[in-house]
């Protein structure tokens, strides 16, 4: 997967504030899988993957989800963002081993 950018947070973010709590981590860690195998086409092929882009986080999320107008501040948002934050660090200290 490429690198997260701080915009990509934020539009992950966004586009959680809209989605049940219960359902937010899992629906991050589903973007971040989708993101690493589309780099990985990316990688091997030298063009996007039709269904899911060049394998940045952004590309995903704007294929699956129309984020919210949130601002930056307010309870559910920080959630959300700590979601993804979260998400993004269980699935670097995975690493590989689920692909």
């Amino acid at each position: 997967m490429r690198p997260v950018t701080p915009a990509e947070l934020d539009l992950a973010a966004r586009a959680l504030v809209a989605m049940p709590m219960n359902l937010r981590y899992d629906t991050v860690m589903a973007w971040l899988w989708k993101a690493d195998v589309a780099d990985r086409y990316r990688k091997r092929y030298g063009r996007c993957l039709p269904l899911w882009g060049n394998g940045s986080l952004g590309a995903i999320i704007l294929r699956d989800q129309t984020p919210t107008t949130a601002l930056w501040s307010g309870e559910v948002y920080e959630e959300c963002l700590r979601t993804t934050l979260d998400a993004l660090g269980t699935w670097r200290r995975r690493g590989d081993k689920d692909l």
